[in-house]
């Protein structure tokens, strides 16, 4: 539901068609980047420890549609199929997995005959994760929607506010701001 990727993604379905008609772009690629953690949705209200009831949702009107977050369903798939049908967009997903589990590659097996049929799809996409360290799989709400092996990107975290700040120069600060992009 209220997720800092579907918050991100509902403030972006106003701002494409602007930067669009600002820039006269004819097609856009959006590009999304997540470790996978805000892809469901809870009943639970952000900043307090209060549970809400199955049947309380919160509701989002997004131009002339309404959008609510249901269970068993993504929200933030409804809201990039949102993106892709209004703004006219290439929706590219990339999900970097800390360790590549079994269940990080088996989930997005959709069609097999039979559990062989689904063993021989994993063994299959496991070699290609382990040949390229990235592997492309069918997710709702995305044109392409890459798995990249974490461990193997070398990524670090970088937390700006445990940076030593000397001058606050802007140079200073964007030598900072790219060494928190490496």
């Amino acid at each position: 539901g209220n997720t800092p990727l579907n918050e991100s993604l509902i403030y972006m379905i106003d701002m494409i068609p602007m930067f669009q008609k600002k820039y006269g772009i004819e097609k856009t690629t959006f590009i999304t980047l997540t470790d996978g953690a805000s892809n469901y949705h809870r009943d639970k209200i952000y900043g307090s420890d209060e549970h809400v009831s199955y049947e309380s949702q919160n509701v989002y009107q997004i131009g002339k549609k309404k959008y609510a977050p249901r269970r068993g369903k993504s929200f933030t798939s409804t809201l990039l199929t949102h993106i892709k049908n209004e703004c006219d967009c290439n929706v590219i997903g990339f999900y970097i997995v800390k360790r590549v589990k079994r269940w990080d590659i088996e989930r997005y097996i959709k069609d097999y005959k039979d559990y062989m049929d689904k063993d021989r799809q994993f063994a299959r996409m496991r070699k290609e994760m382990t040949t390229n360290k990235a592997i492309a799989v069918d997710n709702d709400g995305y044109n392409k929607y890459f798995i990249l092996d974490g461990k193997k990107l070398n990524v670090e975290n970088f937390d700006m506010n445990e940076a030593e700040i000397k001058k606050g120069t802007a140079s200073e600060l964007k030598r900072l701001f790219g060494k928190s992009m490496a």
